[in-house]
This record gives structure tokens, sequence and C-alpha cells, in this order.
């Protein structure tokens, strides 16, 4: 069963990873970084409305969880957790800061991480490896504001590298280790674009793709939210998916030695095509 589709207010989404954010050297037990009220573009005499309408946005979403032995209210996004002084019974007003951390609530525990040292290698010859791989990557004909959702070790990048704008790229993975990878394969990428560790569940943004692809069976992995709907949302008008799935998951997680974890069903209209299964659909003009 699927959770209701969660979108964030994009405005809420677009603060909070634009702010300028400082280390908390004086909490080096709790390591995690701040923005001050002070520092936001907007602010005059100690008041940013731009702040304060942020943190009124996230008391709407925020979820408890303990810290310690209290209660903490967080908003979670793109792999980071973000919180306030004092919880929601503290007016917005004394609010000052909003913290975040790297998120280590619900942390990404992938078997991938375990094969992506290795997970580029194959016992066939070079040249046949490059001619199958273009072959299967080519039809995904990358353009314009990319999401590659779950772009592993980069192979979208590696063959379809004369079609990607790295500066309007964006690759979702769950797994450190396949992005790890990703990141020393293509070094240019860390600067110019974004590598993100999250899922396609719990990937909000304020940007609209024109292209989003999930290559290689990655669209079998998305089970927590209806991956065509969330997908046509992230499309920008005349925006096009293209997005695979397992034919045979038995063979695919046997040829990689590992564990197939639990994957969604390949919704109906997708076709046949070599290993795997393809949806392919565009976003009106609308």
């Amino acid at each position: 069963m699927t959770t209701p589709l969660r979108i964030l207010p994009e405005r809420l989404v677009e603060n909070l990873e634009c702010a300028r954010y400082r280390y908390a050297v004086t909490m080096q037990n709790i390591p995690h970084y701040y923005t001050l009220e002070s520092s936001w573009d907007d602010c005059e005499d100690g008041v940013s409305a731009e702040f304060r309408w942020t943190v009124t946005e996230m008391r709407k979403h925020e979820v408890i969880r303990s810290f310690g032995s209290r209660e903490q209210h967080y908003l979670d996004v793109n792999g980071f957790s973000y919180w306030t002084m004092g919880g929601p019974t503290l007016p917005v007003a004394e609010a000052g800061l909003i913290n975040r951390q790297y998120s280590t609530h619900g942390a990404y525990d992938s078997p991938f991480d375990s094969i992506a040292h290795r997970y580029d290698d194959s016992e066939k010859p070079w040249w046949k490896v490059q001619a199958e791989r273009e072959a299967l990557y080519a039809p995904a004909a990358p353009s314009g504001r990319v999401l590659d959702v779950g772009c592993g070790t980069g192979l979208l990048a590696d063959y379809c590298y004369r079609k990607i704008d790295r500066e309007q790229y964006v690759g979702i993975d769950p797994s450190a280790g396949m992005l790890a990878k990703f990141a020393l394969k293509h070094p240019d990428y860390k600067a110019d674009a974004t590598l993100l560790r999250t899922t396609f569940e719990d990937y909000e943004t304020p940007l609209r793709f024109d292209t989003i692809v999930a290559m290689a069976g990655s669209g079998s992995h998305v089970t927590g939210v209806d991956i065509i709907e969330k997908a046509w949302h992230l499309l920008a008008p005349g925006g096009r998916a293209y997005l695979t799935f397992y034919r045979d998951p038995a063979v695919a997680f046997e040829r990689m030695g590992i564990e197939a974890p639990m994957l969604a069903a390949t919704p109906e209209g997708a076709v046949g095509d070599g290993e795997y299964d393809v949806l392919e659909f565009t976003r009106g003009g609308d």
C-alpha cells in the first residue's frame, strides 16, 4: 500500500536548502549546523519575515521523535533533519534560528553499498560492455534539467555524457556507496551538480525537470509512493519520463550477488525492452 504523496511548499524547501548555515562548534557531541534569523537576506532590525514564515510552515509538517529524555519536533527533507529550539510552544518571533543535521532517522541501509566497488565491472570484454550499455541508456535521451532516480555509480553520466548538462543534473540514490563511486568517477559533478542520498519517495524539491529517468530497473525500488504520480508532479510542462522496471528480478539480483529487497509491481502499460520493462510518458504543456 502506498502512502499519501507529501508535497511540501516549494518555498519552504527552497528556503531551508538555500539558507546560510554555520557549524555548531560548541556542541561537538551533537554535530549539526544552524542558520540565524539575522543572517537571512530580508532581515531588518533583527526581523526576517521569510525566516518566520519558514518556521511557521515547518511546524505544520513536523514529526515528533525522541531526543535524549525528551521529545523534539523535526522536519525531514532530502537527507537532512531540521528543527527549532523550544518546539511549537515557543513563539515564532523567539525562535531565532533553525538547526539542521544529516538525518540519522530511518537511515537508508542499502544492499548496493556492499557491491558499489564492483558494480561497474563485467566479465565481458570492454567493447561489448560499452556497446550493450550504450544501447541500454541511449533511449533515456536525457536533456534539459535531468533527474536521475537511482543514479547509482553514474552510468547515465557515463554513457549519455554528451547529452547531459551537469549544471542541470540531479542524481538521487539511497546508497552511500554507490554515490561515493559516482563522485570518484565524476568529480566535476560534485561541484556543478547535485548528488543526494535519498529515496524518490522522500525527495522534495522546488525544481521541475525536463527529463526524469529511472534506469536499470530503478523504478522497481520505488515502493512508498506512486512513481507515476510523483514523476508527473516533478516534470515540467512538456517534460518526459523514462522509467524502467525489472522484468525478472530474481535473475538480476542473482547476477549482482545480493538478496533482492522488497520491490514494487511493474505499472500497467510498461513495454518489454530486453531485460527491463519500460514506461515512458510526457507531461502536457499545462
